[in-house]
């Protein structure tokens, strides 16, 4: 840990002002990524959900007792 302590990019101070802020709104996310390379990786992350969600869309609406 020692080898990147201080290396980090994110700022805590800025950090702290943001998670203050975040939490004082009248919509606080559920999820918040902090940093561009939290964003970037949340982001990939969700594309590829989404990719696959449509791929599956019709299996998964095909599970529900027929009406």
């Amino acid at each position: 840990m020692e080898e990147v302590t201080g290396q980090q990019k994110g700022d805590p101070a800025k950090i702290a002002s943001v998670l203050l802020a975040a939490l004082a709104a009248d919509n606080t996310p559920l999820r918040l990524a902090l940093g561009n390379d939290a964003l970037d990786r949340l982001t990939a992350v969700a594309e590829e959900t989404e990719k696959e969600r449509a791929l599956w869309t019709s299996v998964s609406r095909s599970t529900d007792f027929e009406t």
